[in-house]
């Protein structure tokens, strides 16, 4: 296979995973807006729900920024995703406190490292500028 077609294929799957980013991004959105609702309707603001819904909310705009970067093909879509990712390990770990070792977790860093891999290997083939 030549650089020609491995450049073309990268950008096609670049292009096919453009809706399931969005997908997943705008459910997403919605649970971090349901959990914000629930949290200004009830009185009981602490500082650390709080700091977790904007973490959220902010990893949704980096998300949604990197499906931005990615219909335009540039690398920086990769540094918006591991912001992203960043921030809700910082939700997980420290704010929430719900980090245990088991199944659950091992498959979510697997998911998280395979995208992160995805990633490198489109800029390798030099789909994202």
């Amino acid at each position: 296979m030549d650089t020609s077609d491995r450049l073309e294929k990268a950008r096609t799957e670049i292009r096919k995973s453009i809706v399931p980013f969005g997908i997943g991004t705008g459910f997403g959105l919605l649970t971090a807006l349901s959990e914000a609702y629930k949290l200004f309707s009830q009185n009981d603001l602490s500082a650390l729900k709080i700091a977790g819904v904007v973490l959220t909310l902010t990893a949704c705009g980096l998300l949604i920024f990197m499906i931005i970067l990615l219909t335009k093909e540039s690398r920086h879509a990769l540094t918006c995703a591991a912001l992203a990712i960043g921030l809700g390990a910082i939700r997980w770990v420290f704010i929430d406190k719900a980090f245990n070792l088991n199944i659950i977790s091992i498959v979510l860093l697997g998911v998280f490292a395979g995208l992160l891999g995805q990633f490198i290997r489109w800029i390798r083939a030099g789909a994202l500028r």
